[in-house]
C-alpha cells in the first residue's frame, strides 16, 4: 500500500496522468446523496464475512477493464430488475462462466464504494458522464433510470475526488480535467434545456453537481481567473444557461469555504478567497444582466438563480458593502418582497435580505452606507396600514406573515447599536414593528421574535452611565409592557389540551418556556411591581370574563387564568417580599 506507481490513461483528445498514493492519504470520508438503502442483512459469522470480503473483485488499474466491472454494479444497486444478459456480465468480469460477483445488492454497493477511492475512478467516471450509452455490449441496452443514475454516480465520485484527492493527480493533468468537467456541464445543462422544452424532466441535480465539482476543482488549481473564463467561453456561446451558470457561480465561494478540502497549500487558499472579494463585482454585474435580460416576474428559475448566487457570496465572501449599497439588484428584490408571498422568489429573497442585515450590521465601520440604504426600504415593508406586512396578516398570510418576520427581527438584532443609540432616530417605529410581530397569533411565527427581545434588554441593562441608561428603557416602557401582555396570551394552552398527545404537550411546553423567559427579560427593566400590577390587573379581568360566562361553560374556560397564573410564577423572584 505504500508503494507509488504511476500509469497514464488515454482517454479520446484528453490525457489525464495519474499518480496513485498511499491507501491512507486518500482514503478520505465523501458524500453519497443518493446512496443505496441496503436492505437489512442478519449477521454472520467471521469466517462467513470474510468469505463476503473475497467475493469482492479486485479493482483494476485498466479503465477498459474496471468500466463494465462499474456498470454492472450499478445496475445491481440502482436497476436490480432490468434484463440483462448474466453470462455476457460473467464474461465481461471474469472471462469466464460462473456466477455473477455482484448478484447481492450488498456486494455491488460495497464495490462502488472502494471504487470511488481509486486513481483509476478518474476516468472511469468522466466516461460514465458521457450521454451516449457505454454499455458494451449489443445484448444489453441502458434504460433512463440507470443512465441518470450512473451519471450522477459520476459527478459525484468526481466532487468528492476534486476536494480530497486531488493528490492523485499531477497539477499537470488539472487543467485537461477542467476542460473534460467544462464540457459535460455545457452538455447537460443544454440537455436539460432541451428536456424542459420537450416536457420530460431536466437532471437539475446532475448539473448542480457538475457545478459543484468544477467549483472545488478551482480552488484546488487556484483557478482565479474562473469567473470571467466561464462567462467569456461558457455564457457568452451559450446564453440560455444563465440560470445553471449563476448556480456554478453560487457554488465557487462554498466550495472554497468548505471544511472537506484537502490542498497541497494551504496558503493557496488564502489567495483564491482574495481574488473572490476582488472578483465579486463580476458576478454581480452577471446577476444584473440576467435580471435585465429577462422577465423575472415571470422567469422564476432566473429569479431564484439570482437570489441563490446574491446569498452564497453575501454570506461567505466579504464583499464591500458599496457594491451592494449601488447595485439595481437590491432595489430589484425589496420588489419581489413587496408582491409578497405569492411573488415566485419571495422567500428567496426573504433569505438573500435576512443574510445581508446579518453580515452587514450597524455597528461595523464602512457599512453606514448601505444601512441608509436599506432602513426607509426594510420600514416602507411594515409601516402603514396598506403595507404588504399588514395586508399578510389581514389575509392571515402565513409565509408572508413568516418572511416579514424574520426580516424586521434581524434588521431589529443587527441594528440594535442604533435602536439603543442616544441620536433620536425614531427608533421606535422599528421596536414596534417587532412587537407587532410578536402579536402573531401563531406561536411558531411569534417565537422568531424572542431572540431579539433578549438582546434587546441585554443591550438596554448594558447601557452607560445609569442615568441614561434609565432614559433609554423609559422611551421604551410602553412597548414593554405591551409584550408582556402579548406574551401572557401566547402562553395560553390551545383548546382540547387535554386531547392532545404527549409529544405535543411536551412542545407546548417548551414554547412556553421561552415565552415566560421573556416575561422575566421584561421584569429585569420594569421591576417586579409593575410587571406583578399589570400582570394581576390582566388576570383580575380574566376572571370577571370567565364568571360572566354561563356556569357549564366556566370550567371548561379555564386556559387564560391558568396563562397568567403561570406568568405571575415566572416572575416570583422579583416580586418584593411583603407583597
Amino acid at each position: 500500500f505504500s508503494q507509488f506507481f504511476k500509469k497514464i490513461f488515454h482517454h479520446g483528445d484528453s490525457i489525464v496522468e495519474v499518480a496513485t498514493m498511499s491507501a491512507n492519504n486518500f482514503a478520505q470520508p465523501h458524500q453519497q446523496q443518493q446512496e443505496p438503502q441496503l436492505s437489512q442483512q442478519p449477521k454472520h459469522h467471521p469466517h462467513q464475512q470474510q468469505q463476503q470480503l473475497q467475493q469482492i473483485l479486485p479493482h483494476s488499474s485498466d479503465p477498459e477493464q474496471e468500466l463494465p466491472r462499474v456498470l454492472l454494479a450499478l445496475q445491481t444497486v440502482y436497476a436490480p430488475n432490468a434484463s440483462h444478459n448474466p453470462s455476457v456480465h460473467t464474461a465481461i468480469l471474469t472471462g469466464s462462466g460462473g456466477s455473477s460477483p455482484f448478484s447481492r445488492r450488498d456486494l455491488a454497493d460495497r464495490y462502488l464504494t472502494s471504487f470511488q477511492r481509486t486513481p483509476v475512478a478518474w476516468i472511469v467516471c468522466d466516461r460514465l458522464l458521457s450521454t451516449a450509452d457505454v454499455m458494451q455490449q449489443p445484448q444489453q441496452i441502458e434504460d433512463s433510470t440507470l443512465r441518470t443514475q450512473r451519471q450522477f454516480f459520476a459527478a459525484q465520485t468526481l466532487h468528492a475526488k476534486c476536494r480530497c484527492d486531488v493528490l492523485q493527480l499531477p497539477p499537470s493533468s488539472l487543467p485537461s480535467l477542467r476542460d473534460s468537467l467544462l464540457r459535460h456541464f455545457i452538455e447537460h445543462a443544454s440537455d436539460s434545456i432541451r428536456a424542459t422544452l420537450e416536457n420530460r424532466p431536466p437532471n437539475r441535480p446532475l448539473v448542480t453537481r457538475l457545478g459543484m465539482t468544477i467549483a472545488s476543482l478551482a480552488v484546488q488549481m487556484s483557478w482565479i481567473t474562473c469567473l470571467s473564463d466561464v462567462t467569456e467561453n461558457v455564457l457568452k456561446p451559450h446564453p440560455e444557461l444563465g440560470p445553471y451558470v449563476l448556480e456554478f457561480f453560487r457554488s465557487i465561494p462554498e466550495e472554497a469555504d468548505s471544511d472537506r478540502l484537502v490542498l497541497r497549500e494551504e496558503e493557496d487558499l488564502w489567495a483564491y478567497r482574495d481574488h473572490l472579494r476582488n472578483s465579486a463585482h463580476v458576478v454581480l454585474g452577471l446577476c444584473e444582466h440576467a435580471v435585465r435580460s429577462c422577465d423575472v416576474n415571470k422567469d422564476v428559475a432566473t429569479a431564484e438563480a439570482v437570489l441563490s448566487c446574491m446569498q452564497s457570496w453575501i454570506r461567505i465572501v466579504d464583499m464591500d458593502p458599496g457594491l451592494l449599497e449601488r447595485t439595481m439588484l437590491l432595489p430589484w428584490m425589496f420588489d419581489l418582497l413587496v408582491g409578497g408571498s405569492t411573488n415566485g422568489g419571495f422567500e428567496m429573497a426573504v433569505d438573500v435580505l435576512v443574510e445581508l442585515l446579518r453580515t452587514y450590521p450597524s455597528d461595523r465601520r464602512g457599512n453606514e452606507g448601505l444601512v441608509r440604504v436599506i432602513i426607509p426600504r426594510v420600514m416602507a415593508l411594515g409601516g402603514g396600514d396598506l403595507s404588504p406586512f399588514e395586508k399578510a396578516v389581514k389575509e392571515e398570510d402565513e409565509d408572508g406573515m413568516r418572511g416579514y418576520c424574520r426580516i424586521f427581527t434581524e434588521m431589529g438584532e443587527s441594528y440594535l447599536s442604533l435602536i439603543l443609540s442616544h441620536e433620536e432616530m425614531n427608533q421606535q417605529s422599528l421596536v414596534e414593528l417587532v412587537l407587532r410581530c410578536s402579536a402573531i397569533p401563531d406561536k411558531e411565527i411569534a417565537g422568531i421574535t424572542l431572540h431579539f427581545w433578549y438582546r434587546f434588554v441585554i443591550g438596554l441593562e448594558d447601557l452607560e452611565p445609569y442615568e441614561y441608561r434609565q432614559i433609554r428603557i423609559d422611551s421604551f416602557a410602553p412597548q414593554l409592557i405591551r409584550l408582556l401582555s402579548i406574551c401572557t396570551h401566547l402562553l395560553r394552552y390551545p383548546a382540547g389540551v387535554d386531547d392532545l398527545s404527549p409529544d405535543r404537550i411536551d412542545d407546548i411546553e417548551g414554547v412556553r418556556f421561552y415565552f415566560a423567559d421573556t416575561i422575566e427579560d421584561c421584569c429585569r427593566l420594569l421591576g417586579g411591581e409593575i410587571v406583578l400590577r399589570n400582570t394581576g390587573d390582566q388576570l383580575q379581568e380574566e376572571c370577571r370574563r370567565v364568571t360572566s360566562l354561563p356556569q357549564e361553560r366556566q370550567l371548561s374556560d379555564w386556559h387564560g387564568i391558568e396563562a397568567f397564573l403561570y406568568a405571575i410564577q415566572a416572575i416570583s423572584m422579583y416580586v418584593p417580599s411583603d407583597e
